[in-house]
């Protein structure tokens, strides 16, 4: 299993018992099949449909971000042994972009979102959604 996977299965389980429901129940809220809930719970899908994965997040009162573990409100620092501290991926991130050949690559890419993982793509979707919304609130 993945580390987004295990974020998947442990936030969307932690966003269900929360609200007190059964895998039945969030499943009739989301529109989905009790195996779609059962699996994604269980960690037996990586790559649940945008869609359905929208309703499912929707139907347990959160985001697509905060059941992957990708929401900055919700989600917990890492331990040292899942990856980069923050620091460190920024600091990573700031010397990859000051490539300029990297950066062209990296805005080639988002241009055409076929050539981005699933994931990369619904963290780009959620944050130029964010980008917007501050855009539009400052005129």
């Amino acid at each position: 299993m993945t580390s987004l996977t295990t974020r998947i299965a442990k936030n969307v389980k932690a966003a269900r018992l929360a609200l007190g429901i059964t895998q039945e129940q969030a499943a009739q809220r989301a529109g989905v099949t009790v195996r779609t809930i059962s699996r994604l719970e269980q960690g037996q899908t990586s790559r649940p449909r945008e869609d359905e994965f929208r309703r499912i997040a929707e139907a347990l009162g959160t985001t697509p971000d905060a059941l992957m573990g990708m929401d900055d409100d919700q989600a917990e620092s890492q331990s040292d042994d899942e990856g980069p501290t923050d620091d460190e991926l920024n600091a990573e991130i700031s010397n990859l972009l000051a490539d300029s050949g990297v950066m062209l690559a990296f805005m080639s890419d988002i241009r055409d979102p076929h050539r981005l993982s699933r994931t990369a793509r619904l963290v780009i979707r959620e944050d130029l959604r964010k980008i917007a919304a501050r855009q539009r609130r400052q005129g």
